[in-house]
């Protein structure tokens, strides 16, 4: 089996991470979200909408190949 060429790796690495924190804010998004009363949460729930826009994009599928809907449908049920 051949070896990655080191650049490949390099942005392999970055799609990861940008993937791994979109992941992370949307869980944290979620779980504020249920501490705070409703008409405090407008921010919240804007950026679980932009983050969940980011998870349908063909951007997202660019930089993992992975199902969105699939990947949101797990952050929510890990959060309930």
């Amino acid at each position: 089996m051949a070896e990655r060429n080191p650049l490949s790796r390099c942005w392999e690495d970055l799609a990861f991470a940008v993937v791994r924190r979109a992941m992370e804010d949307y869980r944290a998004c979620l779980r504020k979200a249920v501490r705070i009363p409703p008409p405090k949460r407008r921010g919240l729930e804007k950026q679980a909408r932009e983050l969940e826009d980011f998870f349908l994009s063909p951007w997202f599928a660019v930089l993992c190949g992975g199902d969105g809907r699939q990947i949101i449908e797990q952050l929510r049920k890990e959060v309930a």
